[in-house]
This record gives structure tokens, C-alpha cells and sequence, in this order.
């Protein structure tokens, strides 16, 4: 009998739900069984996988293994490449049931370097007339009339702008094709990026994981952009040329840079970005905590789970390709 591994937030009724409905698979919860410990036999007819982790020593235990779906948007938790290098192995994922947490976090990145937080975070309670005298006392912003610039005005984007503009900023957007955006005072095309970014006083950056998407903001965008601006990537970090970030962070070009998507996660403990000045890094935590009152990612791996016995593959949701990471 074929095998189904469940390794997440499942509840004992839903995984009963698909006990019944898919009668020729056999679940197995992992939460308190590490695949390590399953049966030979288990293992072998290992089918699908359920989870939010596969280290590559347990993807090399499951030969038969056809499908994953990551119960999140991010990731980091599963050896793309080797996923990838296998050919025949189906990725999805879980979108939409986080964008309201992602754009708290924009907001909150936004705020840390605009109210210099980094800055009066290492000052001394006791030199009280260093910190009364403090340059960084004038230097604090007002988001009043910021012109904040969101590249990428999909769920993600669209849900920044939102917040955003309840903030009295001057929101402006960027996407493929110039269309009306409800948020956006003003929406600009790809060809028009370099026009608005030197006007921009805040750049985020949230676009798909797609190859045309890729490497949006090279040298050239980040040369364009304002000295003193602040700088957010979310999402998916392919839009990003990490080494021309470096070149051009390192100039001190900018006020704040928040990173929590990358180009590979996790991101490798000897990249340059690591030691970029006025930089926070997190790693894809923008959308914690996910959501688990609607049970999207149940419905959605449900979905595709009707789907993937009949072989409808194409009718799968949120299938995420090699040229989507390219």
C-alpha cells in the first residue's frame, strides 16, 4: 500500500478526513515518529510527504517519493536541490493565509530604522547628557509624506501597501504593467523603475519567485536608489543580485536594510551580507505565525491530493517549478 508521511499542524480529525476519503494510502503521523524509525516497508512506498522539514539524509530514505507539499510559503526547510536534481518529485506549497503577518513585519522593519531603534539601543542609561545631545535625536524620521515605493503589487504587495498607507505615506507602486492599484497613489511599469527610485525615501521589494522577476535590482537599480533610503525585501530574495546589495551597502548608502528572503535559505553563514552595516536579517520569519484558524494548507493539500490520484497534476495548486527558483 502506498504511503502518505503528515509531519505538521494536522488535526487528529482532519488526518481522519483523509483516512476516509483516500482509502489506498496509508497515513503516518510523524510528529512523535521520527522517518528514521518507520518501517523498511513504509519508507519504500513512500508516496507523498507532508511537512515543513525534509533533511536531505531523510529524502534519500524515500525512494518512491513523488510529491511534497510545505504546509507554509517558506521554503527553507526542504534541500531544493535535490529535490530538483531527482526531476520527477512535485513541490507545492501553502500562499495567502499569511500576507497580513508580512506586512506587519514590513511595517515593523520599516519603523526600526526609521525611529533609528538600532541607534538608541546601544546607548547607556547612566550618560544621560549623551543621550539628550545625541545626533540621532534629530536625525529620527516621520513617515508623513515618505514616498514608500512597494515593487511587487501581488497578495503580498498589495496587503504592504494597505498598511502602509494608513501611516499618511505617499504610496507608490511598481509592477510588470502600468494598471490602477486601489493603495497606490501611483503605479508605474517595469520600464519606469528607474525613473521613481531616486525619488523613493522607502524601497520594498516583494515579487513571485519567477524567473522574470529575477535580479530586478542589480547594480544599476541600487546605484539609482536615494542616499539615506531604506531598503525591505520580502518574499522571495531572486529579485535581488545579492553581491550588487553588498557593493552598494557597503558604501553606507543606506539608512536600513531589512532582509528576510534570500536567494538560497538558508542563507550561508559566510555570506557578505552577514556583516552589511544598518542591516537587519531575519530568516523568513515575516510569516510567522501562520494561520491556523481557516486551515488553508489543509484544504489546499487536500485539493491536490484529489487531484494528484487522478493524475491531474496540472489542476495542482501553488506547484512550485525549477524556473520559478531560477
Amino acid at each position: 500500500m502506498p504511503t502518505v508521511l503528515l509531519q505538521g499542524q494536522l488535526f487528529p480529525s482532519e488526518i481522519k478526513q483523509l483516512k476516509q476519503e483516500f482509502l489506498r494510502y496509508d497515513f503516518f503521523d510523524l510528529n512523535d515518529l521520527p522517518i528514521e524509525e518507520l518501517p523498511a516497508a513504509a519508507r519504500q512506498s513512500t508516496e507523498i510527504y507532508y511537512g515543513q522539514q525534509l533533511p536531505k539524509d531523510a529524502l534519500e530514505q524515500l525512494s518512491a517519493l513523488h510529491w511534497i507539499h510545505i504546509p507554509s510559503p517558506s521554503l527553507q526547510g526542504v534541500p531544493l536541490d535535490e529535490i530538483y536534481r531527482r526531476g520527477s518529485l512535485l513541490l507545492t506549497n501553502t500562499l495567502g493565509s499569511s500576507v497580513q503577518q508580512v506586512a506587519e513585519y514590513a511595517m515593523g522593519g520599516l519603523l526600526y530604522f526609521a525611529k533609528n531603534i538600532s541607534l538608541w539601543q546601544g546607548m547607556k542609561r547612566d550618560n544621560k547628557e549623551k543621550i539628550w545631545k545625541s545626533p540621532h535625536r534629530e536625525s529620527i524620521w516621520t513617515l508623513e509624506n515618505k514616498i514608500f515605493l512597494q515593487v511587487g503589487l501581488a497578495r503580498l504587495g498589495t496587503e504592504i501597501t494597505k498598511k502602509a498607507n494608513d501611516w499618511g505615506m505617499r504610496i507608490w507602486g511598481v509592477q510588470e504593467k502600468k494598471t490602477f492599484h486601489p493603495h497606490c497613489q501611483k503605479t508605474f511599469s517595469k520600464d519606469e523603475l528607474q525613473h521613481v527610485l531616486p525619488l523613493s525615501d522607502i524601497v520594498s521589494v516583494c515579487l513571485p519567485r519567477r524567473r522574470k522577476y529575477h535580479h530586478w535590482f542589480k547594480e544599476e537599480q541600487f546605484n539609482l536608489m536615494k542616499s539615506g533610503s531604506i531598503l525591505i525585501v520580502l518574499g522571495h530574495g531572486s529579485a535581488i543580485d545579492e553581491a550588487a546589495l553588498v557593493l552598494a551597502a557597503e558604501t553606507g548608502k543606506f539608512r536600513g536594510i531589512v532582509i528576510d528572503a534570500f536567494e538560497k535559505a538558508p542563507l550561508p553563514s559566510n555570506s557578505p551580507l552577514w556583516n552589511l552595516p544598518n542591516t537587519l536579517i531575519s530568516p523568513e520569519v515575516a510569516f510567522l505565525p501562520y494561520d491556523t484558524q481557516k486551515r488553508t494548507s489543509f484544504r489546499l493539500f487536500r485539493h491536490n491530493m484529489r487531484q494528484f490520484v487522478r493524475g491531474n497534476y496540472t489542476d495542482m495548486k501553488n506547484v512550485i517549478s525549477r524556473l520559478d527558483e531560477t
